[in-house]
């Protein structure tokens, strides 16, 4: 069957997704992130019966990308909001989460005419009672915005039952324990655990008793309950018939994750507004129909609290914090630390203690220097933001390396490095993994920007690993690749170790090239991600710009981004034959334009090109980096930069001289096929449906139709003329500017291009 999963990134979602691809479903998933994560959908995302769409279901526009062609015989529902509290203190949370994407996924489900339906509600529609639970309980009082919302959404598929829909089931289920949870006291918990050691607050009395399901057990009874019913309406409680207290799974918690640690209870006896403190489960119906959960809730609770505190280990970051920024403090009027330099209104520290504790980090070193007080006063010991913070305030000047050496006994095996005065959006989760799958002393996130010329650059060879720093100033007529050391790194506390200038010194400039020496293993991480520094005013204005327009979070890679693919030779610069030397390349003119629209509007801009004269002979690797370097160089003087470029080095005909017999091979990523398009999406989170390709020949036009990409072709080189294939390209325009404009107003008019010639 092909199935429609809402909410397939989610805590239980993602187990879904994973249960139907292997009973052999065609699976597509929607889900607009807000707390679903991608790397819940690592193992989904690598098969080709799954797709993702990144979208909230509550919009009005829903759905988009959504492949016309193939029909969807069965949805399961499981988008929401989950966390209840938040629905308390404001009812639009629930409205727009829990019931709108109800009615908005219903009516497209009825003009689609599609029959089935499964969907996931909550013990909460009952409300508090102080009797075992029943399905036919009643009358149903629920006591939070979540729980009616949940209740009205029931009766929005009641209703639709008598009219349209063939089936519907509804689970109604307790709190769900397990891996990849996002909310839920056994997680809240563990964080709170990760900061505060010491000590456990919990809300309430601890005399709350509940049932608890682990995920595993919820999945296996929706599948049960859909393959074995056999009603038209069919709505099932699941879960154990006993239940445990808060105090007991705090206990429990806390005997895994920090046995010394005091518990602290509050008052009364529920948590929150809309808690219902007693909860008993009467699942008579479901053990009729032939399953019952194989544990009781505090065997659920023991194996998640185990899981859970085995996947969110304690994390640290260090954020050099020292700087004083006269030139920015005086545009400012204002005499503060440059990290306490406000952004949209929000001091800049603050956002990035909020987006390393959103990444999992339950400890911040703060290493200060300049009114260090400002700092100190406003975050405390970070218990009102959720995170531990510690304080370690320089004497006098150490720069950068010496006041990280400094701290050194202070430091977990493996931390985290930013800068004070970096706005950082980025998937740190993604860098952790790279640096640990490589076994790094050191990773550095590395990245194009539109400045090279006054940055730190590096050289990192095949396997991502440093071979060079350049610092700045750079020297007259140099060029080098636009690889930029974005200052945020991930470290291990042994390489700190050894011998260190006693004066002051810097990470970037004395401490990456002494690793070099002693052979470190540096390493740079090459993907998504925002990183700019704003110490200056001009600097601080564009990071606000980006973060109103949304670039900010488009370059995050937390969610997927459209990418524009790019032919070089022909497309980007002039055609001259199999280009041999960085002297011929010369750009095309509005082809630094069209990459300089690309970057202010956050999509990538990626180059993919078949580099044949490596294989003939007439070139060598070499030669065709230092072309590469020209392109960039000469895009740099513009103010425009590539997010990344590949090639094909490889060439299937034999009978030149001088060839490269190793070379000559048939391959996966020659053009048209499709090998450096997927390594770029696995290097980048790309959305293929929202992507594009701009060439000027065949094979670039077969390529992009091949990876399920929008082609464009453009007028300049070979203008389509090279004649390898018939097909015909659906947009035509006259050049890679023309085409970069017509793709940006694609995207602001929320119209698709459509088959058509668009040369002026």
């Amino acid at each position: 069957m092909n199935i429609l999963v809402t909410g397939a990134a989610g805590f239980i979602g993602s187990h879904l997704v994973a249960a139907l691809l292997l009973a052999g479903h065609r699976v597509v998933g929607v889900d607009c992130l807000s707390l679903g994560r991608l790397d819940h959908l690592a193992s989904a995302r690598k098969s080709q019966a799954f797709s993702l769409i990144v979208q909230d279901i509550s919009e009005d526009t829903f759905p988009q990308n959504f492949d016309p062609g193939l029909r969807i015989d069965w949805v399961w529902h499981l988008a929401a909001n989950s966390d209840i509290p938040a629905g308390v203190g404001n009812p639009d949370v629930d409205f727009k989460d829990t019931f709108l994407t109800t009615y908005r996924l219903m009516a497209w489900m009825k003009s689609q005419q599609i029959p089935r339906l499964s969907f996931a509600s909550t013990s909460a529609v009952y409300g508090f009672r102080d009797t075992p639970i029943s399905e036919d309980t009643g009358p149903m009082l629920p006591i939070s915005n979540y729980g009616a919302m949940k209740l009205s959404s029931e009766a929005c598929i009641s209703a639709a039952v008598e009219s349209w829909l063939t089936r519907a089931d509804i689970f109604r289920f307790p709190n769900v324990v397990g891996p990849r949870a996002t909310h839920g006291a056994i997680l809240d918990f563990v964080r709170k655990l990760r900061i505060s050691p010491g000590c456990l607050n919990v809300l309430g009395d601890g005399t709350q008793r509940k049932p608890y399901l682990h995920v595993t057990n919820l999945v296996e009874a929706m599948l049960f309950i859909s393959k074995t019913a056999n009603g038209k309406l069919n709505y099932y409680n699941i879960g154990p018939e006993d239940n445990v207290s808060v105090k007991s799974m705090a206990e429990e918690v806390v005997a895994r994750v920090s046995p010394e640690a005091e518990i602290r209870y509050g008052s009364g006896g529920r948590g929150w507004v809309g808690d219902v403190p007693q909860v008993q489960y009467s699942t008579a119906k479901l053990r009729s129909l032939g399953w019952s959960t194989q544990l009781s809730s505090f065997e659920a609770v023991q194996r998640a609290a185990q899981e859970i505190s085995q996947e969110t280990p304690p994390r640290q970051a260090v954020i050099l914090a020292g700087g004083s920024g006269t030139r920015l403090a005086k545009a400012l009027g204002q005499d503060i630390p440059k990290p306490m330099a406000p952004v949209l209104g929000i001091p800049l520290l603050e956002r990035t203690v909020a987006f390393l504790r959103q990444q999992g980090f339950t400890e911040i070193l703060l290493l200060v220097h300049h009114r260090a007080e400002v700092i100190s006063e406003h975050f405390g010991d970070g218990a009102a933001f959720g995170i531990n913070i510690r304080y370690f305030k320089e004497t006098s000047p150490r720069g950068t390396g010496g006041a990280l050496v400094d701290v050194l006994p202070f430091l977990l095996e493996q931390f985290a490095v930013l800068y004070g005065d970096t706005l950082v959006d980025v998937d740190l989760r993604r860098i952790l993994d790279f640096h640990e799958a490589k076994k790094a002393d050191v990773t550095l996130f590395a990245h194009p920007n539109d400045h090279p010329q006054d940055s730190d650059l590096v050289e990192l060879d095949d396997s991502m690993r440093l071979t060079q720093l350049h610092p700045y100033p750079h020297p007259p007529q140099s060029e080098f690749r636009n690889l930029v050391n974005g200052a945020l790194y991930i470290m291990r506390r042994d390489a700190l170790k050894g011998e260190w200038p006693s004066e002051s010194f810097d990470i970037a400039k004395d401490m990456i090239p002494e690793w070099l020496k002693r052979k470190s293993r540096v390493f740079g991480f090459r993907g998504d991600g925002y990183i700019k520094d704003m110490g200056t005013p001009e600097r601080l204005n564009k990071v606000e710009q980006d973060l109103i327009s949304g670039t900010v979070h488009r370059k995050s890679g937390r969610t997927p981004r459209p990418a524009v693919f790019l032919d070089r030779d022909g497309t980007l610069n002039l055609e001259k034959g199999h280009l041999r030397r960085p002297d011929d390349l010369e750009l095309i003119p509005g082809a630094a334009e069209a990459i300089r629209l690309l970057n202010r509007s956050g999509l990538l801009a990626v180059v993919i090109t078949n580099q044949p004269v490596i294989a003939r002979g007439e070139a060598d690797f070499s030669d065709v980096d230092g072309i590469h370097r020209r392109l960039e160089k000469l895009l740099a003087e513009h103010g425009a930069y590539l997010d990344a470029i590949f090639y094909c080095p490889h060439h299937p005909d034999r009978g030149f001289d001088g060839e490269r017999a190793e070379l000559k091979i048939p391959c996966h990523c020659r053009k048209p096929e499709t090998g450096l398009i997927d390594k770029a999406c696995e290097c980048f989170l790309i959305d293929r449906n929202q992507s594009w390709f701009v060439g000027d020949s065949t094979r670039d036009i077969e390529c992009a139709k091949r990876a399920g990409i929008t082609p464009i072709l453009v007028k300049t080189g070979a203008a389509g003329s090279d004649g390898f294939f018939k097909t015909p390209p659906q947009i035509e325009t006259s050049d890679v500017l023309s085409a970069v404009q017509c793709i940006l107003e694609s995207l602001n008019t929320g119209k698709q291009l459509q088959t058509r010639n668009l040369i002026a």
